[in-house]
């Protein structure tokens, strides 16, 4: 059992995890190429930027309850989409959201688009929402947005007088 445990950049690739117990554990940057991921309990466990591409995949149920699943990595993001289907069956929305921001992500850095248009997914969907992920932020952005303009088009305003526009 690997309760609070560290395993950073840990090699778990090939690893027979089956029915593990990974609650709390740090698997930051680890590599989980052709794990077996079965039934393999990952309550709070840490997943920021590792490397995904199991054997076979965790439960939604399971999965749903780790955190770090916008930044995993891959080669390939076939387990990663077979994930957010099973997620998205379950109606888990958070992890589906998750996982869909970075497939979303990959996509753009993977396809032959021009930078224009890379850039312009970037800001606008990836900084703004994170694909879906964050459906609220556009509202942080918004408002000081509409404080800022408000500000200066009243200074404006004011500046010159009651002549019209």
């Amino acid at each position: 059992m690997l309760w609070i445990s560290c395993l950073t950049s840990a090699l778990l690739s090939g690893a027979d995890l089956t029915y593990a117990r990974l609650s709390y554990a740090d698997l930051t940057g680890a590599d989980l190429t052709d794990a077996n991921l079965t039934r393999v309990y990952l309550i709070n466990t840490r997943l920021h930027e590792c490397v995904f591409e199991p054997s076979h995949i965790p439960s939604a149920e399971q999965a749903a309850r780790a955190h770090g699943w916008d930044t995993i990595q891959w080669e390939d993001p076939t387990a990663a989409t077979l994930l957010r289907d099973d997620a998205k069956k379950f109606g888990l929305r958070r992890l589906e959201r998750s996982l869909t921001g970075n497939i979303a992500r990959f996509r753009n850095r993977q396809e032959e688009r021009h930078v224009v248009v890379r850039l312009l997914y970037l800001v606008l969907f990836d900084w703004t929402c994170a694909y879906g992920a964050q459906p609220w932020r556009p509202l942080l952005w918004l408002l000081p947005s509409i404080a800022g303009f408000s500000l200066y088009y009243a200074r404006v305003i004011k500046r010159n007088g009651n002549s019209s526009i």
